[in-house]
């Protein structure tokens, strides 16, 4: 049966929305941008065919084999030409991969999910399909980059029970770090470093970036191995304590 046929109390709508997001037609018809709609129908069913084909990925090799592909698809339908085109980074396209498999888990009993493009090619999907999230991180194999800073952070959300991350502000961007230094939480637990809205740590951060084989960044992570000082705001009352 195609997409629309199957139940909604058999597939949960979001497969729907995952998959066919985006018209074909529309996307095609971009009069602006026609070769680039024509790259994303053409890569966007070379994906989900390959998919088709295996129940999981276990091998860089076969996310290797569809990334050329992606590829190859740019140079055939132009993109190339543009200058406008990139890989995608590994993660992202993997991260897409196990939504789709997430969402064949909504499938019951002998239903099944085909997909037609405006050629009438009807390609049938394997519900089977599943990439978990813990393979992403041996798939996305490339260079570690591990760095320890001492740096300033200003607190947004503290850990008030020693268990989770922090989140702190560094300039423009936010950071989600776990803070490691057991003496400090210590004290901070017993409220013999009590931290104030607007307050700041200056700590020891070690923060490991992964790069995939195309150089992208695809993650990185922080951890407070040291808090060294707690730096306290100004002018702040102290009846806004937050611990």
């Amino acid at each position: 049966m195609l997409l629309e046929d199957v139940e909604k109390g058999s597939v949960k709508v979001w497969l729907s929305n995952r998959l066919k997001s985006i018209s074909d037609d529309d996307i095609a018809d971009l009069n602006y941008k026609r070769v680039i709609g024509g790259f994303l129908v053409d890569a966007k069913y070379y994906v989900l065919r390959k998919c088709s084909d295996i129940d999981e990925i276990k091998d860089v090799e076969v996310v290797e084999e569809i990334e050329t592909g992606i590829k190859e698809i740019a140079q055939k339908t132009g993109l190339n030409q543009l200058g406008c085109y990139t890989s995608p980074p590994r993660e992202r396209l993997l991260r897409g991969l196990n939504k789709v498999g997430e969402a064949f888990e909504a499938l019951e009993g002998n239903n099944s999910v085909s997909m037609s493009n405006s050629q009438g090619q009807i390609l049938t999907l394997n519900k089977n399909f599943r990439l978990p999230l813990q393979s992403l991180d041996e798939l996305c194999e490339g260079e570690n980059i591990d760095n320890t800073t001492t740096v300033i952070l200003k607190v947004r959300k503290p850990d008030f029970l020693g268990e989770t991350s922090w989140i702190f502000k560094h300039g423009h961007e936010e950071i989600k770090a776990k803070i490691t230094d057991e003496n400090w939480l210590n004290r901070y637990l017993k409220g013999q470093e009590p931290i104030v809205p607007g307050d700041s740590l200056k700590v020891r951060l070690n923060s490991v970036a992964t790069y995939d084989k195309n150089q992208n960044l695809t993650k990185t992570k922080h951890t407070v191995i040291e808090v060294l000082s707690v730096v306290h705001a100004e002018n702040t009352p102290q009846t806004e304590l937050l611990q």
